[in-house]
């Protein structure tokens, strides 16, 4: 019992999945099946008296043979119908429903009906109650001769001379027409009852069909169910052989169900005019009678399908839009996928200057044979990813008028082929880098008009070297030769030569990196006379590296790219590390101003003072702490360097925190010990976005000395800086990243000299002058990661020597007992004495010679202006905000300081621990 619930629930679920995985037709036509269904049940209402009538010639349908054949139109798979193998036939399906007269047509003409390429499948499909399904295969409307006597209403009334008599809710069938055999009006009858079943009662509503049984087909696309709104068009059936009914039916035309959107010159003339998008063009005698043109407007396109097939001879293409790949096989014929436009016995194609096509295996192909040869005219642009064009073997032709362009292989195939380029016209070939190979033209015989381009284009990872050639034009007769190769690199140039009077060699010459770089940019003549040497013999991964610079179109391009194998990079780490540096010492050296005149026993002397003490007013004395004390400092800054000279410049934010201890050794005299430790990070404005950062650690000790109104403050330390760099390289097809770590060892010192004038005894001007020079030696290292593009770089010794010469302004605000505000200003001019560019001298891992890159020529003089603000919160905790302006004639940097310090007796901490 329970194996048998199990086989139950299985089954059941079975059942379940299947219907809900072949659930997948539109609410909309579920509905319409369950409507018509509900309307042949109880038709009032829903009948009409004005149904397409067949009568004879003259009833507005399309007749021949004197009465004897009318047309009728079938939305189907047109794989069972051609005008040549399946032209006659005996209809075999049990029924094949049609339309006649222009009804169809005409619906989609209406504009009221919306009808476009991309919906006129599904539209017609709506119209002929359809399932969406039934896409799968039907995609042509086929137009058929058949005996009137063979075509039947589908109603319970076959009579198609009169409107229906009987109802589907009534019983039994109107009698037989006269014109009807007893024969063929039983199979009807038969057919009709077991068309009532397969239509309504297939357990899956999906398989099921909206069939009206009133005459017309149920219009399940508008979305309304109103008579006006299902009615589609009066429908007719030819019975077939399955029914039980011969049915001799002629194949007049079949139509891609796109094209039949773009008939010219009236229907069925096989003439196309196409002024939007058409997948699929179907065309000649094995599929209309007549017809000889196929234009493509300026906004029309023939893409997304099969493409055009021209089936016999006789046809002109002419394309003003584009026609554009990949296709896929052409009527059944997979082998004919891949080629937009096929012409399988000749023909003519002219592509105008506004015509396109690309995307596929074969732009233009065929098989013609001698006596129907393709004829093509290109003002256009014309490619493909195989070849351009393929033909067969007739007398084939092609000429290339000024303005147009054929890409890629050109392969006329046997016969007596002509190709001719005209003057302004173009051949663009592809160099195979790798193979070293090009695309050629294959043609009996070649004329190269005096103007005639030969394009080029590089394709490929391989290196070309100086004296490589390469096959461009093969024939029994070459006559001329191009006039003129457009330059496609600055490090390539390319010469041809007819050899033999019947091939056209295409040689390679080279100029140097050194000079294309070079003289972009002098700085890359070392590296580009390094690439010179290399270029000859390189690995297998620097080969890569060179064919994509050798890609590049310009020179500018060239040079960028040559620039980004440098150490440009890490040209910026002793300006960085300097200026760092030069920064700490002097907020120390600030500081030890500040703190060494705390104790002044002689005050200063006021400008105009009273005069009975020789000017000399007092000021009030703070008490001597004469022990150790500490105090911590932490900042951060921002700013920008400015590109110069074809060296990337660079964005930086850096944070430090200073912690330090000093004395008061004397009233005049302070002496301080410090380590600043800190980190910056470094944004290269180079085309990769570069990164670097260096992480330092500074010991220092200063000392402070005030003698009246003069003092002076010295500060030395050492620097140890690690500096890790991301290098990347981004050009052509090389997308990579260089990556290093070295240190930094740098020694420093800084002395700085004023004298204070109290202009009141709070506003203080302070002239001061200062030296700060710094050693910096960088270690060698070697870059990772970035294959053949990593880099050996020596060692560096860098120095600084700069001055730095201005007034600083102060005034102190007492704005509450413990609460002490002092804004102040300071003004500098710096110069720099020594080193003002930074050079790196390197070679590439991989080998090759050693090449040295000039670093940024800085500016040497440089305007300082810092406005501050302190703010004495209680005696040991004071906070400040510096804002401070670097400009000078290439580089306006700023930064912002943000400061918190806090004082305590180190004694005091000793004692406790």
């Amino acid at each position: 019992m329970a194996g048998l619930f199990r086989k139950t629930f299985f089954a059941g679920l079975v059942l379940l999945l299947a219907f809900l995985v072949a659930a997948d037709e539109p609410p909309a036509y579920l509905r319409a099946n369950d409507q018509a269904q509900a309307h042949a049940n109880n038709p009032a209402g829903w009948t009409v008296n004005d149904l397409k009538t067949v009568t004879g010639p003259g009833d507005g349908n399309t007749w021949r043979n004197a009465g004897a054949e009318v047309l009728v139109r079938a939305f189907t798979n047109p794989q069972y119908y051609n005008l040549t193998t399946k032209k006659n036939q005996n209809l075999f399906p049990s029924a094949l429903w049609v339309t006649t007269g222009d009804e169809l047509p005409n619906w989609y003409q209406d504009p009221a009906n919306g009808v476009n390429a991309s919906n006129i499948s599904l539209k017609t499909a709506e119209l002929h109650g359809l399932p969406t399904s039934s896409l799968s295969q039907y995609n042509a409307i086929v137009e058929i001769w058949v005996d009137p006597a063979k075509v039947v209403r589908p109603t319970r009334d076959p009579n198609i001379q009169a409107q229906p008599t009987k109802l589907p809710d009534e019983a039994g069938f109107a009698a037989k027409p006269a014109y009807m055999s007893n024969a063929d009006y039983a199979a009807y009858k038969t057919w009709y009852e077991a068309n009532i079943t397969s239509s309504y009662g297939d357990p899956d509503p999906n398989k099921r069909y909206p069939w009206t049984q009133l005459g017309y087909t149920y219009d399940w696309g508008s979305g309304n169910d109103d008579l006006a709104s299902i009615r589609g068009l009066s429908e007719f059936v030819v019975l077939g052989t399955k029914a039980g009914v011969t049915s001799a039916l002629e194949t007049y035309a079949v139509y891609s169900i796109q094209s039949y959107l773009y008939q010219y010159g009236g229907f069925s003339t096989g003439n196309f005019n196409i002024t939007g998008s058409c997948d699929t063009v179907w065309a000649g005698t094995n599929f209309q009678l007549a017809g000889n043109q196929i234009t493509i407007g300026t906004n029309g396109s023939v893409q997304g399908g099969e493409g055009i097939y021209v089936y016999s001879n006789g046809y002109t293409v002419t394309n003003n839009g584009t026609i554009s790949g990949p296709t896929s096989g052409k009527y059944y014929d997979a082998s004919l996928a891949g080629t937009s436009v096929y012409f399988r016995d000749g023909g003519t194609f002219v592509n105008n200057a506004s015509g396109s096509m690309y995307g596929d295996s074969i732009a233009i192909g065929g098989s013609a044979t001698t006596a129907n040869p393709i004829n093509i005219t290109n003002y256009g642009y014309i490619t493909a990813d195989q070849s351009a064009i393929s033909t067969g073997s007739g007398d084939d032709s092609l000429s290339i008028e000024n303005g147009g362009v054929v890409r890629g292989d050109v392969n006329m195939g046997a016969g007596n082929d002509t190709v001719r380029i005209k003057n302004g016209g173009q051949f663009t070939s592809i160099i195979d880098k790798s193979a070293k190979t090009a695309s050629t033209i294959n043609s009996e015989t070649i004329t190269l008009d005096n103007g005639s381009i030969l394009g080029l284009e590089l394709n490929g990872s391989g290196l070309l070297q100086a004296g490589d050639s390469m096959l461009i034009a093969n024939g029994t007769v070459i006559n001329g030769n191009f006039t003129s190769i457009p330059e496609i690199s600055p490090l390539l140039y390319f010469s041809t030569s007819v050899t033999g009077g019947n091939t056209l060699m295409l040689t390679v010459g080279r100029n140097s990196y050194s000079s294309v770089a070079g003289n972009q940019d002098s700085r890359l003549r070392g590296i580009g006379s390094a690439l010179d040497v290399i270029v000859s013999n390189p690995s297998a991964d620097m080969e890569s590296i060179l064919s994509s610079i050798d890609s590049l179109s310009s020179s500018a391009s060239v040079a960028d790219a040559v620039r980004q194998l440098t150490p440009m990079v890490h040209s910026s780490a002793p300006q960085v590390s300097f200026e760092n540096s030069r920064m700490v010492f002097q907020q120390l050296s600030e500081r030890s101003l500040t703190l060494a005149g705390e104790d002044t026993t002689n005050p200063p002397e006021l400008l105009g003072g009273d005069g009975a003490s020789g000017g000399v007013d007092r000021l009030p004395l703070k008490e001597t702490e004469k022990n150790w004390r500490g105090y911590t400092i932490g900042s951060g800054s921002w700013g920008t360097q400015k590109s110069r000279d074809n060296v990337a410049g660079y964005n930086y934010n850096s944070w430090s925190a200073i912690v330090g201890a000093e004395n008061k050794l004397c009233k005049d005299l302070l002496l301080g010990i410090a380590i600043a430790g800190g980190t910056t990070n470094i944004g290269i404005k180079d085309d990769g976005g570069s990164r670097s950062s260096i992480d330092s650690i500074r010991p220092i000790t200063y000392t402070g000395l005030s003698l009246g109104n003069f003092h002076s403050e010295l500060g030395a330390g050492y620097g140890y800086n690690q500096y890790d760099t991301k290098r990347k390289i981004v050009f052509g097809d090389v997308n990579r990243t260089a990556k290093s770590e070295h240190d930094g060892h740098e020694i420093s010192g800084m002395l700085n000299a004023g004298y204070k004038f109290f202009l009141t005894d709070k506003l203080v001007l302070d002239p001061m002058a200062g030296l700060y020079a710094s050693m910096l030696h960088e270690t060698p290292f070697d870059e990772h990661d970035a294959g053949d593009a990593d880099l050996k770089v020596s060692s560096r010794n860098s120095y600084s020597l700069k001055s730095q010469l201005g007034p600083r302004i102060t005034y102190t605000f007492d704005v509450l007992e413990n609460l002490q505000l002092k804004p102040e200003v300071t003004v500098r001019w710096l110069h720099e004495f020594l080193d003002n560019s930074y050079d790196s001298n390197a070679s590439f891992r991989s080998g090759g010679p050693s090449f040295t890159y000039r670093g940024m020529d800085y500016d040497r003089d440089a305007f300082e202006f810092k406005p501050k603000l302190s703010c004495q919160l209680y005696k040991h905790v004071s906070i400040f905000a510096e804002y401070s302006l670097l400009a000078s004639p290439n580089n306006v940097s700023h930064g912002v300081n943000l400061g918190l310090e806090a004082t305590f007796n180190l004694e005091d901490i000793l004692e406790y621990f």
